[in-house]
Parts: C-alpha cells; sequence; structure tokens
C-alpha cells in the first residue's frame, strides 16, 4: 500500500478539525455525550433510513408504485407509524427530505419519531468522487461535502436532528496494492473533519469508515485491513 503522491492538503483538512473541535463549551460537550448516550441505550439500535430519492424510488418502481415526493413520504410514514418501534431503535437515520416531511396527522417525522425516544438524526455527506493521482482517476474515492458541512449542519440540527452520519468508502484488493495509503489518509482526514464540524453545530457524529466486501481476499485479510483502517481513522481523531 505505497505512497504515490499526496492528493490533497491533509494538513489543513485536519488543522480545520482541531479549530472547531476546541471552540466546544463544557455545555456543548454534555449536551453531545447526552445525545450520545440515548444513541446507545442497551437493547436498542439505530435504523438507517437515508436512502436518496433515486435509490428508494428503484424500490417503490420494483413494486408497481410511482416515484414522487408523496409516495415516498407515505412509505415513511407507515414505517414510522409502529407504535413499537421505539423499543426497538434509539435512533434513525434519515434522508434529508425526509426532515421536512410529515405525518399525515400533520405532525413532522422527527416529532413523530422524537415522541418514541428515537432520536432523529441525518446523512451529512453528498456522495463520492474518484481520487486522482497525477492526472490519473483512480477506482479509489473520497467523499464530497466538506465545503458547506457545517452551515448545512446547523440547518439540520434547527430541523431537528441531532445526530449525523458520514461514510468514506475503501476497497480491498492485495493484487492492485489497494487500499492505498493515500486514500485511507485522506478518508480518515475527512472523517475527522466531519466530526468536528458536526459536533460544533451541537450534532453527534457517526463515523463510518466502510471497507467494501467485495473481491476474492480471505476474511483475515479483511480484518487486517480494517485494523489498518481504524487505526488510521482513530489517529486523526
Amino acid at each position: 500500500m505505497e505512497n504515490k503522491t499526496r492528493i490533497t492538503d491533509i494538513d489543513s483538512i485536519i488543522k480545520d478539525s482541531l479549530i472547531h473541535s476546541q471552540k466546544l463549551t463544557l455545555e456543548q460537550k454534555h449536551e453531545l455525550e447526552n445525545i450520545a448516550g440515548q444513541l446507545t441505550a442497551p437493547g436498542r439500535g439505530i435504523l438507517a433510513a437515508d436512502e436518496s430519492s433515486s435509490t428508494l424510488g428503484k424500490r417503490l418502481v420494483k413494486e408497481g408504485l410511482t416515484n414522487d415526493i408523496e409516495t415516498r413520504r407515505a412509505y415513511r410514514e407507515v414505517l414510522f407509524s409502529n407504535e413499537s418501534l421505539g423499543e426497538y431503535l434509539s435512533g434513525a437515520i434519515l434522508n434529508i427530505e425526509t426532515l421536512t416531511q410529515r405525518h399525515s396527522n400533520g405532525s413532522l417525522f422527527v416529532d413523530v419519531l422524537s415522541k418514541k425516544r428515537i432520536v432523529p438524526g441525518v446523512k451529512a455527506d453528498t456522495g463520492l468522487m474518484p481520487l486522482e493521482r497525477n492526472g490519473i482517476i483512480s477506482v479509489e474515492t473520497m467523499t464530497m461535502g466538506l465545503e458547506d458541512l457545517l452551515e448545512r449542519s446547523v440547518e439540520y440540527r434547527s430541523l431537528g436532528a441531532r445526530f449525523t452520519k458520514w461514510r468514506g468508502v475503501l476497497r480491498l484488493d492485495k493484487a492492485a496494492q489497494l487500499p492505498s495509503y493515500d486514500a485511507i489518509e485522506i478518508n480518515a482526514a475527512q472523517l475527522a473533519n466531519y466530526a468536528a464540524k458536526s459536533q460544533a453545530a451541537g450534532l453527534v457524529p457517526i463515523i463510518e469508515p466502510e471497507l467494501l466486501i467485495e473481491g476474492s481476499h480471505t476474511a483475515e485479510e479483511f480484518a487486517e485491513t480494517m485494523e489498518l483502517i481504524l487505526g488510521g481513522v482513530y489517529f486523526a481523531l
């Protein structure tokens, strides 16, 4: 996993993270700890309901339904209306579209969830883009959305969200020497920067470095690579 070149200015990303993390007051830290405690309540889990309009739309069309905003809203209403949902869920990651949608009784979905003791969250990243080395586009990726993340995070909180999720994606291919050091480093730096900005806006960050399972690698190779990736993320944090 040799390092060919620095893809971006990692140091500036880390410095930006430090600036935001150092601004947190004791009160803000306590509030974030309280939200994290709710999310990690024993015996309950977090629902990932943050499918994009296109991803959810494919499932709806497959069932003969129309992929429009009302159908997606109705689907989410069925999902969130289960009376016992709060017994099993501590949080729900939503798509940005869902933050402003309402139940047919007029209540915002974030309020429907909160009344069931389910903390509303939202996906914060805006997708993936390929890494570039020496003018050559790589199969490896970095995540988009850092530039306006703080502003968007402030808005997410005003709409009722209390945590966010950011996904960094890496590939395992021993023959191609993937993941590269570059990919591990830039994704770790982005995750740390995301976490700092999310906390600065009063949102608990869920950090998701995902190593894709596709490939001919063994379980041992996967575990070894995942340990390397997590080491990079912990160091950046």
